[in-house]
């Protein structure tokens, strides 16, 4: 994904573009793969109804995001989240937080 947003910048894109891997999870699913990445134990997240939140507005119990317009952009299939959680603890352990952060012209 992190690939497909910086292109979508470089080449200027406009509109609604969803980026997601091709696979939907839940937050659930997701939180336990961030877990096992970082070595945590996986007890520590807890499955939980998004409608317990008690969000001020209202929220679908399926969120996930349909990303096939980017997939035909850019002419191939959207990574896995697995692949996609590796590359971005690679990119924050580089120093690419940092570094994009120099390139931000500040008010």
């Amino acid at each position: 994904l992190t690939s497909y947003l910086i292109s979508m910048v470089a080449l200027g894109l406009r509109g609604t573009w969803h980026a997601a891997c091709a696979k939907p999870l839940s937050k659930y699913e997701f939180g336990l793969l961030l877990a096992h990445h970082e070595g945590l134990r996986s007890a520590s997240v807890r499955p939980t109804l998004s409608i317990a939140a008690r969000f001020k507005g209202p929220r679908p119990l399926n969120s996930s995001l349909n990303a096939s317009r980017l997939e035909q952009r850019f002419g191939h299939a959207m990574s896995s989240i697995e692949d996609e959680i590796t590359s971005f603890f690679d990119l924050r352990s580089s120093g690419f937080r940092d570094n994009l952060s120099k390139t931000i012209i500040k008010a």
